[in-house]
């Protein structure tokens, strides 16, 4: 099983992007991810004004899908999701 950590992270989709990892049709795979805001907020005492918004909504990857060509529909099966023991909402003022 194939294991793609958190540190893999883009903020952006694009085909310039090089793939972090390679798997084979089938294959198992484990992507660590981050919170929306990129990990940014630790404490109460963190606040909106001190957000990199650059650095929100990333995503892990790319990998590449070895035998999947243009055109080809990809079916993914989620087998299973985890969560951090504690989580957050920020409100915006004008949002």
């Amino acid at each position: 099983m194939k294991r793609v950590s958190r540190d893999k992270i883009v903020y952006s989709f694009s085909p310039r992007h090089k793939p972090v990892d390679y798997v084979d049709v089938g294959e198992l795979i484990v992507f660590e991810t981050i919170d929306a805001l990129g990990g940014q907020v630790k404490s109460e005492t963190d606040t909106v004004n001190s957000l990199d918004w650059s650095k929100v909504d990333g995503v892990t990857g790319p990998v590449y899908i070895r035998g999947a060509e243009p055109g080809d529909v990809l079916v993914l099966k989620i087998h299973d999701i985890k969560i951090e023991n504690r989580g957050f909402m920020i409100i915006v003022p004008g949002y």
